[in-house]
């Protein structure tokens, strides 16, 4: 059995946590200053991603970095291990 596409926009955080931002079409300019000005809100720092699935899909989704928001202090590859372990723990 194959699992469905449907990839999403979404906003990776250092921690692992997201937020979905879209589906249908790619995130334009004044949209990812809106998203830098939130996090700058907040004093967090992350990524604009692709997620190819949705997370309730069977299996964890696969996340590809699109460019940096803010200015990350860790490494993208952490945050994805962060996200894989808080889907790991929704799943049990």
């Amino acid at each position: 059995m194959t699992t469905r596409r449907d990839p999403r926009w979404v906003i990776l955080l250092e921690t692992g946590e997201y937020s979905i931002v879209g589906r249908n079409r790619e995130p334009d300019q004044d949209d990812i200053a809106r998203f830098e000005a939130a996090l700058d809100r907040e004093s967090r720092a992350g990524w604009l991603a692709v997620m190819d699935r949705s997370e309730y899909a069977p299996g964890t989704p696969e996340i590809m970095m699109v460019r940096p928001l803010r200015t990350p202090t860790t490494l993208f590859e952490q945050a994805v291990t962060a996200f894989r372990v808080r889907c790991a723990i929704k799943d049990s």
